[in-house]
């Protein structure tokens, strides 16, 4: 295997995004941490506070795809420097809530300022990594989103029993601040070796068209370096022919819409992430206020059981990327079997009753709920073609987040019928089981893997 190596620059810019992303699912799932001692503060319902979950995912949703088009309009940098200002404002803010409505509206404002920041940061990899490098990229990158769960747990439940849940969110609001004065100085909104190598392969006409997805490299090129956009210019290649070049090759947007509504794949990984997307979320907001309410366990308690989860989680993604990589197995079904695993470990949590024990059944659980991820995303990116790849993710991430809006519904319905957290996380075991089945179907030709 040809080892990939990145540049001092791409270093720091990979670890400003992955922190980025890192902070943002922090802040995201704060509210989930503290959950119990703040319901029991303020008084309310399992399902108002539930109810806050949902109003994030709603808001997340909404914002996806304009954040998107704002990151492109004014560039990834600014998005998402004003996207963790805005972070640490909202979370700052929720820690200042005295009613139900006002928490209700800042989590939604919350989620709105979120949407932008995981298609800020894939723009800043595709502009400052190569295309032979994207993929390594990428993955480490979305490795933080599961580790987020671990770090959260590690000290909101600790600086919540000790100072209050209003300095949990405090304390929390400060990491964005810190991960955003970083950025100013690593994120750099200017032409990179990425773009400018993607630009020469068009113009030179080396590998296939963008609506096939091929990819070539220049001729004479080779692997671009710090130095590779000199290089370039040595071959007659401008930044105004590059820009010419990148003009071309965008669809319309009418060709776009079709390609995602008339591709089966697409559509089954969208129905996959659905449902898969959906339980992991719901799961892991509400993991906490399970064990506390159900089993009577401290917060502290449950909040180190879950950093084992999130820890579980952020080994599995990896691991089951290079595995997918090496066996004789295509991936949609390599994807389907994580999937399916799924089901048996949310059983498996749900049913444990000693609370030592779910220091084994919660990373059993962490595995199941997202090392099917790895996999799925290579999909993606594997059913697209390579001008629509961003666009097809953030297809398949509207869906995801239509599953993660849903899900705390559900489970507060079921609660509030039955009046058992054990019976409504039993319930939406089902649901990694139709994610799976969804995967089977997707069509992999017999050069893919």
């Amino acid at each position: 295997m040809k080892g990939i190596h990145f540049t001092k620059r791409q270093i720091l810019i990979l670890v400003s995004v992955w922190f980025t992303f890192l902070l943002a699912f922090v802040t995201r799932l704060s509210w989930g941490t503290l959950m119990p001692i703040v319901n029991e503060s303020l008084q309310f319902t399992p399902q108002q506070g539930t109810s806050y979950i949902s109003a994030f995912y709603f808001g997340y949703a909404l914002a996806v795809l304009p954040g998107g088009l704002l990151a492109d309009k004014i560039g990834y940098r600014k998005t998402i420097i004003g996207s963790l200002l805005a972070l640490a404002i909202t979370t700052a803010a929720m820690g200042m809530i005295t009613d139900y409505t006002m928490g209700l509206v800042i989590r939604f404002l919350m989620g709105a300022v979120s949407g932008p920041i995981q298609s800020s940061c894939l723009s800043a990899l595709g502009h400052n990594f190569s295309m032979n490098q994207r993929g390594t990229a990428v993955g480490i990158f979305m490795s933080c989103t599961s580790f987020g769960v671990f770090t959260v747990n590690l000290y909101a439940p600790t600086v919540a029993m000790e100072f209050g849940w209003r300095a949990a969110f405090f304390v929390t609001a400060l990491l964005p601040l810190i991960v955003m004065f970083a950025c100013f100085f690593t994120l750099k909104a200017k032409q990179t070796v990425a773009t400018v190598s993607d630009a020469v392969n068009k113009l030179n006409g080396n590998g296939s068209s963008p609506a096939v997805g091929g990819a070539g490299t220049a001729n004479g090129v080779g692997e671009l370096t710090d130095h590779g956009v000199e290089s370039v210019m040595d071959h007659g290649v401008t930044p105004n022919s590059i820009e010419q070049a990148a003009e071309a090759a965008k669809p319309t947007l009418l060709e776009n819409l079709k390609y995602l509504f008339t591709t089966r794949n697409v559509l089954l990984l969208a129905v996959a992430g659905m449902f898969a997307t959906g339980t992991t979320w719901g799961v892991t907001n509400w993991a906490n206020l399970y064990m506390v309410k159900q089993l009577g366990v401290s917060a502290v308690f449950a909040g180190s059981v879950m950093s084992l989860y999130g820890f579980a989680a952020f080994l599995a993604k990896p691991t089951i990327g290079i595995i997918s990589d090496n066996i004789p197995v295509k991936k949609n079904y390599t994807a389907a079997a994580a999937l399916f695993c799924f089901s048996p470990a949310l059983w498996i949590f749900a049913n444990t009753t000693n609370p030592n024990m779910l220091y084994v059944t919660a990373p059993i659980l962490g595995v199941g709920a997202f090392m099917y991820s790895a996999v799925t995303n290579a999909l993606i990116v594997q059913s697209a073609p390579e001008h629509l790849r961003a666009t097809t993710a953030g297809f398949v991430n509207t869906f995801n987040q239509i599953g993660a809006i849903t899900a705390p519904m559900i489970l507060g319905g079921i609660l509030t019928s039955t009046g058992s957290y054990q019976t409504a996380l039993m319930s939406i075991a089902a649901f990694p089981i139709l994610g799976a089945l969804a995967l089977t179907f997707v069509k992999l030709t017999g050069q893919e893997k």
